[in-house]
């Protein structure tokens, strides 16, 4: 396996984006015409509605930043998806930061140990990918989406991946090793190294396909 790319899952960015929707419906409701929440403030609210009036703009205006957040951010990952781990010949690439940042790359050569388990966070099982590297301090010391379980060891999660974290490590994995293999390179002499060898050995003996060709020219002659 040549690389190993990771995608979100898409059916969670599509809940995601959807998740927005509402927020956005009743932020816009709530600063223009006031439908919906006209309905759900005879319900829930008592006496005059001016009296909440600023409150209810703070609402609206969160409501609709986190929800145009939500849409943009899962309609993205559903148009145009970023890996969330890519794993490649020359190490590791993660993504630690927030959502507009580049992926983080860690060489293999300072990857130790590589795996997957299910972490226990106040009770909630999560999945996760460890990777134990030999130069913790090139990292962020709080990553987005991952967490250190050890000074040396960092767990991402993987709740959102479109794979199981254990087949990711180990397919990460496979590459690490193929990548550790050096190919045997052919040694080539260039003629100015050729030229120094004969100046001072002289110049080598004939080679067996040399001989095997005077030998059978004598004989046919």
């Amino acid at each position: 396996m040549e690389e190993l790319r990771v995608n979100r899952s898409g059916l969670r960015m599509w809940l995601i984006a959807l998740g927005g929707v509402p927020m956005v419906v009743v932020g816009v409701d709530v600063l223009l015409r006031r439908r919906i929440f006209g309905v759900i403030g005879s319900l829930v609210f008592t006496g005059d509605p001016s009296l909440v009036e600023p409150r209810d703009v703070i609402w609206a205006v969160v409501l609709l930043i986190l929800g145009t957040i939500f849409i943009g951010f899962g309609l993205r990952e559903l148009l145009i998806p970023r890996p969330a781990l890519l794993a490649d010949a020359t190490g590791l690439h993660l993504h630690l930061g927030h959502p507009l940042s580049r992926l983080v790359t860690i060489p293999w050569s300072e990857v130790d140990d590589i795996g997957a388990e299910d972490l226990n966070d106040d009770g909630s099982v999560i999945p996760v990918m460890w990777v134990r590297v030999s130069n913790a301090g090139q990292l962020p010391a709080n990553p987005w989406g991952a967490r250190w379980i050890e000074p040396d060891t960092l767990a991402v999660m993987a709740a959102d991946w479109e794979r199981t974290p254990r087949f990711v490590a180990e397919a990460a994995a496979e590459i690490a090793i193929d990548a550790a293999r050096v190919p045997d390179v052919p040694v080539v002499e260039s003629s100015a190294e050729r030229m120094a060898r004969e100046a001072l050995f002289g110049s080598p003996p004939p080679g067996p396909s040399s001989v095997a060709g005077t030998t059978d020219m004598e004989v046919i002659t």
